[in-house]
């Protein structure tokens, strides 16, 4: 495509006769067999008598006219190829070259075409991976093949060099972008066996494209020379295959797209650079075989430190891939063992003898890793423990498993009542539901999303300080929380979430005792304020600036209530007035009833902290603003900046004061007065349910010799956005820690 023949300038008239060195011709054509070095020049007679030396890039016309001959020592005028030129059309009757006459001053031009296909190839793979972890992987897969259709249709239209370039870069991106989409996508939908084979074929027709293009290229060469390559290019073919597959396999879904996207990034910026490693042959002639062939050896050695990920299941989560090959010596980290006609049962061996020879009754991971192995069908079991033994505790299992009598089908019984639909309830029942399989999950509350206290928070993670807690603790539930909604907000759920990120300022009129917060590492950027950046807040002293993320609750909480559905979970709307209520329907209940536990368990330790903000229309509000005593912040949501605020202890109201309306758009003005242009400003109160100590722990409430196991989760007060998955996730546990006391009084009471 931009291959340069030979040429030469062209002239102002017809050629009559050619001369090169000691052979003449009347056709152009004739002389191109005899060109041999681009040092050599070409003589031409034209029509009306004048003779010409043609070089590549001028050509020069001497005075002369009579004297035709190759060697010429007279006087002549150098001129520029102003008429275009003439090229050697025997081999490659058209190119883009020849047809833009990209030689000479232009020649730079044909190199770059290669250049910008990669980079489009580049910029594809990177913008279409991203779009397709965010708004599916259909919509771009259909986008993308659209795209290829039309601007593949189009580049054979282009009328010059530019517009050639530019519709190939763009063909260049739909493509990477659909290659990208595709695979992942295949990758997805198969199982786990499949997979490879799969991924692979998706490759496959490209190894035959790269093998079929070795084969026509070599054809001058020997058998053994073209044999050689084409073994040369099925390597690189696999690896490229290879490659793509363990990319989709090691990232979570959430970033799966850009991930090997990013990747095939990388592969054309070594594209692109690739050929300027020819000029390293100055330095040694075999220079670039040896670099190319190091740096693909020490890939392969740092492959090595990579987890394995043959037979796992593609993960979803940061988290999850985070784990990814860790813990294979528990017995849960283990997979399934082949089966065969033979030998039904080897590498389990060692996992079920750990199982049977544990007390899987005591133990429920145990008990489900017995379950793992029993399912697989075996009757054999090659292990050092007894085999007759080992095998008749598994068939008197099975025999379990198909009168529906075992502990697993029992645990999956497990109704878990969480009573509460703010943020605290509907985080905690959404983590359970999603953790513990074993259970079924229903959320009871009297108020749901907008009538929620939630639904007036600010929904900013800015953390805080719990006096009852340690400070470590509350760090771990910080982090789990912020690295859960980062997922999020890397996710294509995050509009509907109505998770982002923002950045802005914390300031303090005095320097503050804890100038570095013991969370300042898990926020974003976190650094101390400059001089210039105080000057924008003349009545404070000291200032801290970082990236956090924000959350707009009313969007958060339909959004949990969706996920929660979403795993087979009920809601239901009712108001209870004693957790006894529950007993005969639900085996567990989860309190997460807030300020109501006041009522509810007679928790007289629990208090309202009255908090009233404004919602108004501020779109040009894009960095958070707080001063350091928590009671005046700006924060700039995806629908509305929230102003505030106010902290009354003991305050029950739910009326909006217009008094401290007022005083809180003053407040908020003296620190951003262009909020005095805010519009639409609404008014609205909450009551933070706070307590010296968040209530996180099991209780065991009797009632005439019955037992109802309860886990309370609340008392979070103005810190409960910034720690609810944290305390969710330990809310889960301590259910997990009831189920299995359950079940072990239920193995005794059968024994």
């Amino acid at each position: 495509m931009a291959v340069t023949p030979k040429f030469v300038c062209s002239v102002p008239g017809n050629v009559t006769s050619i001369l090169l060195n000691n052979s003449s011709s009347s056709r152009i054509e004739d002389i191109w067999t005899l060109w041999t070095s681009t040092k050599n020049y070409i003589v031409v007679q034209l029509e009306n008598g004048e003779i010409w030396e043609l070089d590549q890039c001028s050509r020069s016309k001497r005075e002369d006219s009579l004297y035709l001959a190759y060697e010429y020592s007279g006087n002549k005028s150098v001129s520029s190829c102003s008429d275009g030129y003439i090229y050697d059309h025997t081999k490659w009757k058209s190119t883009i070259v020849t047809e833009w006459d990209l030689v000479c001053h232009r020649e730079w031009l044909a190199k770059l075409t290669q250049p910008t296909f990669m980079f489009g190839v580049l910029f594809g793979a990177v913008i279409f991976g991203g779009m397709a972890d965010r708004v599916g992987r259909r919509y771009i897969m259909w986008f993308t093949s659209i795209g290829q259709f039309l601007f593949g249709v189009a580049v054979a239209f282009t009328f010059d060099y530019y517009s050639f370039v530019i519709t190939r870069f763009l063909l260049a991106m739909v493509s990477s972008g659909y290659l990208v989409v595709v695979f992942v996508y295949v990758t997805e939908y198969v199982g786990i066996k499949a997979r490879t084979w799969a991924s692979m074929h998706v490759h496959a027709f490209f190894a035959v494209g790269v093998m079929a293009v070795a084969l026509v290229g070599f054809l001058d060469f020997s058998i053994l020379s073209v044999l050689a390559n084409m073994a040369g290019k099925f390597a690189i073919g696999v690896a490229f295959g290879l490659i793509y597959l363990y990319t989709a396999e090691l990232y979570p879904t959430v970033v799966r797209s850009l991930a090997v996207g990013s990747g095939s990034m990388m592969c054309r910026v070594g594209s692109i650079v690739a050929p300027f490693c020819v000029y390293l042959t100055s330095v040694w002639i075999f220079m670039p075989q040896l670099l190319v062939g190091i740096m693909a050896f020490l890939s392969g050695m740092l492959t090595l430190m990579l987890p394995e990920t043959l037979g796992e299941p593609l993960t979803n989560t940061l988290a999850e891939a985070a784990e990814l090959g860790t813990n294979k010596n528990s017995c849960l980290g283990k997979s399934p063992p082949a089966q065969s006609d033979e030998t039904s049962v080897t590498e389990g061996g060692s996992c079920l003898t750990d199982c049977l020879s544990s007390g899987v009754t005591d133990n429920p991971d145990l008990l489900l890793c017995l379950v793992m192995v029993a399912c697989t069908g075996g009757t054999q079991i090659k292990s050092a423990a007894d085999p007759e033994s080992l095998n008749l505790r598994l068939v008197t299992f099975q025999k379990a498993l198909k009168h529906n009598t075992t502990a697993t089908e029992h645990m999956a019984k497990r109704k878990i009542a969480v009573v509460g639909a703010g943020l605290i309830g509907l985080s905690t029942a959404v983590y359970i539901s999603e953790s513990i399989s074993k259970c079924s999950v229903t959320v009871i509350s009297d108020k749901f999303t907008p009538n929620t206290t939630s639904d007036v928070a600010a929904g900013m993670l800015i953390p805080h300080t719990y006096l009852g807690i340690p400070i470590h603790q509350q760090k771990q539930w910080i982090r789990e929380t912020f690295d859960y909604l980062f997922e999020i907000n890397n996710s294509s759920e995050a509009s509907d979430a109505g998770i982002h990120l923002v950045s802005g300022w914390q300031i303090f009129k005095t320097i503050p005792d804890e100038v570095l917060p013991f969370w300042s590492d898990v926020v974003l950027g976190f650094r101390s304020m400059t001089e210039e950046e105080l000057k924008k807040f003349p009545q404070h002293r000291f200032g801290q600036a970082f990236t956090t993320l924000k959350c707009d609750c009313p969007s958060y909480l339909l959004w949990l209530e969706k996920r929660l559905k979403g795993n087979g979970s009920q809601v239901y709307a009712r108001r209870i007035k004693d957790l006894w209520e529950l007993h005969s329907k639900y085996d567990i209940v989860v309190n997460c009833s807030g300020i109501g536990s006041r009522e509810l368990m007679g928790d007289l330790e629990i208090y309202p902290v009255r908090g009233q903000v404004l919602k108004v229309d501020a779109p040009w509000v894009s960095h958070f603003i707080r001063d350091g005593d928590g009671l005046t912040y700006i924060y700039p949501g995806i629908h509305n900046v929230t102003l505030g605020g106010t902290r009354q202890k003991d305050n029950w109201s739910l009326s909006p004061d217009p008094r401290s309306s007022k005083d809180i758009f003053d407040r908020c003005c003296a620190l951003e007065p262009s909020l005095q242009g805010a519009q639409d400003i609404k008014e609205r109160v909450g009551l933070r349910p706070s307590r010296l100590a968040v209530r996180l722990q099991k209780e065991i409430l009797v009632h005439d010799g019955k037992k109802l196991p309860v886990v309370h989760n609340y008392g979070h007060g103005s810190g409960g956005f910034s720690v609810h998955r944290g305390t969710a996730k330990e809310a889960a546990r301590l259910v997990g820690e009831c189920i299995a006391a359950l079940e072990g009084a239920s193995s005794k009471a059968k024994l």
